[in-house]
């Protein structure tokens, strides 16, 4: 039966509209916490040159209520650095430890920490009660440095602990920088494990026992055309391009022992490593060739070492296995039982520079002179060069030919993309004659934003006023007001100062010392871009703010 509306009824009361509340947005805890990350959290201690952990502003802010105590307080306990912590009370640090994503540890305390999160992990300093603290973060870590023993005893007398690989394929999904000391690794469980790793591309291995390589299973061709690397590319030197501008005045290409036997691994499951950092202080035979082969990809190599046997052995593994290599870093670290450092050859660096098949753009080695070969190899490389670092460490006498200068004058004359030059030599090794010499040839390298130059001779011990400042100006563009007074005695600095002096010291210096400044201040008006001068490690920034170290 149908109910009929009766019309003389009258009508409901309409229902009250009441519009929607508006939030505040810092009531929003996405909001506050973006507040928070701009709010001061780290004081820079003036005198020390660190920074001290101050939370007191952001403490007060989580006062205003709820809403924002629960939002700043992962803001606040971000990051825990242990030597800067280490004046907060244990029982603090545990209770706020579940907000950690990055954990920086030392001596001063090692929990437990309740924190399952962490994307950073830095030990620098071992202790067993750490080993839950990893595996409870084992899925999480995206940059871990683990320093695995922290023995007293000397390195070659010490037994490093062995990888937990279980614990490390844990990390594999997720982990991009791995760093790891003091450690036994087993070349073929350690290549195994970076095969898991498809986000890995920065590896640093210093002081590492490696042991138990990974085995050969392809000749040299064969593993070559797997990659898809033409058959002649192996049996080829890989400098064709460049034989007829360097060896071609050599009956052969440069060579070593290891190239006669070159056997490679079976690594095409390991990619993605783009820089790779090998600190040797436990030098073997191949020790470290299959790692190296397994990087495809690299695109920066750097090694530290005390022996030339160990870059002697990877030079050939590095030019036929890494064609991306675009950086290379050498450093010779001194010789204890040669009582000196051990130096490669001339021809031996120049095949150093020249494993880069597709342009070097970063050079950094240590050298005892600069030689014609190594200088001919940088040459070839001078249309990649953008960072050039080399630094001499042998003594010039008086009856040996300085012949640095140059050799240095034609580099500057032809790598034109440089933008960071650095040339360091023992303390005044490089005379004023060849200083000018330098400075007098023509430099294509006008985009330098950084230039040092250490070791260099403008002005003798002595012809320093010791009581007067000096102005600079640069370019016709005042970059700031320098003072170089009586307590800053740097004997290369008020050469090119005192030119725009309106008052030179009463004691002149002979011409050739003002022709050799005057050279040197004409250098540096041609460098437009020029935001740091270092001479005799005094830096001048020239960017509008002008600072003395």
């Amino acid at each position: 039966m149908c109910i009929r509306e009766d019309p003389l009824m009258p009508a409901p009361p309409p229902l009250s509209f009441h519009p929607p509340l508006r939030m505040n947005p810092l009531n929003l805890p996405e909001i506050i916490t973006k507040v928070g990350h701009f709010l001061p959290l780290w004081k820079q201690n003036q005198n020390l040159g660190f920074y001290d952990f101050s939370p007191a502003f952001l403490l007060s802010c989580t006062l205003v209520n709820k809403t924002w105590h629960d939002a700043l307080l992962p803001v606040i306990w971000y990051v825990y650095k242990g030597d800067t912590m280490r004046f907060i009370p244990n029982s603090v640090l545990i209770k706020n430890s579940r907000h950690f994503q990055i954990f920086i540890h030392d001596r001063s305390f090692s929990g437990p920490f309740q924190c399952t999160h962490l994307k950073e992990l830095a030990i620098i300093w071992w202790d067993d009660q750490l080993l839950s603290l990893v595996r409870a973060n084992a899925e999480t870590l995206q940059d871990l440095a683990w320093k695995g023993s922290s023995s007293p005893t000397r390195v070659r007398s010490s037994t490093f602990p062995e990888l937990d690989y279980d614990l490390f394929a844990r990390m594999a999904p997720n982990l991009r920088s791995l760093q790891l000391s003091h450690w036994t690794l087993s070349g073929r469980c350690f290549l195994q494990f970076l095969s898991q790793c498809k986000q890995l591309t920065n590896l640093c291995l210093a002081t590492v026992d490696w042991t138990d390589p990974s085995p050969v299973t392809s000749p040299l061709n064969t593993e070559m055309q797997s990659y898809g690397f033409p058959s002649h590319y192996a049996s080829s030197h890989p400098h064709q391009p460049f034989q007829h501008s360097f060896y071609r005045h050599h009956s052969s290409p440069p060579s070593s022992p290891h190239q006669q036997q070159l056997q490679y691994y079976d690594s095409r499951n390991v990619v993605g490593i783009k820089q790779l950092r090998l600190d040797i202080s436990l030098s073997k035979e191949d020790a470290f060739t299959d790692l190296v082969r397994c990087c495809r990809e690299l695109e920066f190599f750097s090694l530290l070492s005390e022996s030339s046997e160990d870059v002697k052995t990877l030079i050939p593994i590095l030019r036929q296995s890494c064609p991306l290599l675009r950086g290379i870093d050498f450093i010779s670290r001194f010789s204890s039982a040669l009582g000196n450092r051990d130096y490669l050859s001339d021809l031996e660096y120049a095949d150093l520079v020249l494993c880069s098949t597709h342009g070097l753009t970063h050079l950094k080695i240590d050298i005892p002179w600069l030689g014609e070969s190594l200088t001919r190899a940088i040459l070839v490389q001078s249309p990649f060069l953008t960072n050039l670092q080399l630094r001499f460490y042998e003594d010039r006498v008086h009856d040996t030919p300085m012949v640095d200068a140059v050799h240095l004058a034609r580099i500057l004359e032809h790598c034109a993309k440089l933008t960071s030059l650095a040339l360091h030599f023992s303390a005044h090794s490089l005379g004023m004659e060849e200083t000018g010499r330098v400075l007098q040839g023509p430099w294509a390298c006008t985009g330098l934003e950084s230039l040092v130059l250490s070791g260099v001779t403008i002005v003798e011990q002595g012809m320093i006023p010791s009581n007067r400042p000096f102005p600079w100006q640069v370019g016709g563009h005042v970059g700031g007001m320098v003072d170089v007074g009586g307590a800053m005695r740097v004997p290369t600095m008020p050469g090119f100062l005192q030119h725009l002096h309106p008052h030179p010291p009463a004691s002149p210096p002979a011409q050739d010392l003002l022709l050799t400044k005057q050279r040197l201040f004409e250098r540096v008006q041609q460098l437009p871009k020029l935001t740091k001068l270092s001479l005799n490690s005094v830096t001048f920034s020239l960017d509008g703010i002008t600072a003395l170290v």
